[in-house]
């Protein structure tokens, strides 16, 4: 590799001072001679509106120097700008009904009357004296009977109804029509069905004015209501004590409602119906007279 040579082996040579060219001279270019061989640009109309129009706005434009300074005196006048917060907005106000409990029972118990009441179950009994009520108690627990309505006269099987309002409106005519009646215990009754079922009632009178209105009641209410499965649609109207007797308490039970057995005669006012909801006891929903 060769070695860079220092400044005083470097040799310059004086430069020529007559321009290239040699002794001609140069002839200087005549522009306007230039611009009369140039073939002018022809313009439009549209074009030529556009140049007259940027030429009367240039006439009104003013030098960028002044401009600049107004800017500048404009800046130092105008006073410092404070930040002003946004007005908060209110949220609007929404209107709330309060509604009375009154309105709230009134609603509660139409919802109840209009909705499908397909779990609960309804029985129509004519209650008993509170007498024969305290005796029928203390025969089931003889007897040991459970899971049986409270102590009445049966008049319809037990049923599910999705409109009680018209089933209570069914009951309320009934009773119009056949109470008070007079009613009056007559006899203890004794029944085997079928192998194992063992059933031990109070029989009344008068028989056939009961069965009559059973089946007045019965057809009314046949649009309304739907029987519980393997239900009568009619059956003897009795003052029942267990339809399901054990086998074993079935003959002491029956012994001890004969040797109790005495006559009563009431008159029968009222007519209720009950009705019992999965998990619960029954209950007294309406009573007519």
């Amino acid at each position: 590799m060769s070695k860079p040579l220092s400044d005083d082996e470097l040799s310059y040579e004086p430069l020529d001072e007559e321009p290239v060219g040699g002794d001609e001279e140069l002839t200087p270019l005549d522009l306007d001679a230039l611009d009369d061989e140039i073939e002018p640009v022809k313009r439009d109309e549209e074009t030529e509106e556009m140049l007259d129009t940027i030429a009367d706005l240039g006439g009104d434009l003013k030098p960028a120097d002044e401009v600049e300074s107004e800017a500048e005196t404009l800046l130092e006048k105008s006073p410092e700008t404070e930040s002003t917060p946004a007005a908060e907005l209110a949220a609007p106000e929404m209107s709330v009904k309060a509604e009375s409990a009154a309105e709230l029972s009134t609603a509660e118990t139409a919802a109840e009357e209009k909705s499908p009441l397909v779990e609960a179950v309804y029985r129509v009994v004519i209650p008993l004296t509170p007498e024969l009520e305290k005796q029928v108690r203390e025969l089931r627990k003889a007897g040991k009977i459970t899971e049986m309505p409270p102590p009445g006269i049966d008049v319809v099987a037990p049923f599910q109804a999705e409109d009680r309002a018209a089933v209570e409106a069914v009951l309320k005519s009934w009773a119009r029509n056949h109470l008070p009646l007079q009613l009056e215990i007559t006899g203890v009754k004794a029944q085997v069905i079928g192998a194992q079922q063992y059933a031990a009632a109070w029989t009344l009178d008068p028989a056939e004015e009961l069965k009559e209105a059973q089946s007045d009641l019965n057809r009314v209410l046949a649009a309304l209501i739907t029987p519980l499965p393997d239900s009568p649609i009619e059956f003897p109207v009795c003052v029942t004590i267990g339809d399901h007797v054990a086998p074993r308490p079935y003959p002491a039970l029956i012994g001890q409602m004969q040797r109790r057995f005495d006559t009563v005669v009431w008159d029968a006012e009222t007519v209720s119906l009950i009705r019992q909801t999965p998990g619960s006891t029954w209950e007294t929903v309406a009573s007519f007279r």
